[in-house]
C-alpha cells in the first residue's frame, strides 16, 4: 500500500479549519455497535472538512483507497469529550494500492 500526505488545499487546507461546531448531539450514548456505525456516520457527515478530503480523494479517481485514521480520532475524541472547538488537523494521510504500479 503507498502512502501519501496530500497537501493540497482541498484536503489539508479544509482539514485545518479550527472551531467549527460539531453539529452532533453529544448527549447520546455510544452503546451498541450499529449505534456506534451510525454515529460515526453522523459525525464524518457534519464535518465539513473531513467530507471535503473525502471528496477531493474521490476527485482522484483511485480503485483502493483509504483516509487515514488520525483525523478520524480526533473527530471522535473531540464529540466524546464534548470539546467546544475541534482538534487542529495538521494534515489528512491518503493510503491507496494502485496494481499497476507494484514497485516497493
Amino acid at each position: 500500500m503507498k502512502h501519501a500526505q496530500h497537501s493540497s488545499d482541498a484536503v489539508v487546507g479544509l482539514a485545518r479549519t479550527v472551531g467549527a461546531p460539531l453539529g452532533i448531539d453529544r448527549t447520546m450514548a455510544f452503546t451498541s455497535q450499529p449505534h456506534l456505525e451510525h454515529k460515526l456516520a453522523e459525525m464524518v457527515a457534519t464535518s465539513h472538512e473531513l467530507m471535503a478530503a473525502l471528496q477531493a480523494a474521490r476527485l482522484l479517481g483511485l480503485r483502493s483507497w483509504r483516509i487515514g485514521a488520525g483525523v478520524i480520532r480526533a473527530l471522535v475524541w473531540d464529540a466524546l469529550h464534548s470539546f467546544e472547538h475541534r482538534t487542529a488537523v495538521d494534515d489528512v494521510d491518503l493510503g491507496y494500492f494502485d496494481a499497476d504500479d507494484l514497485r516497493t
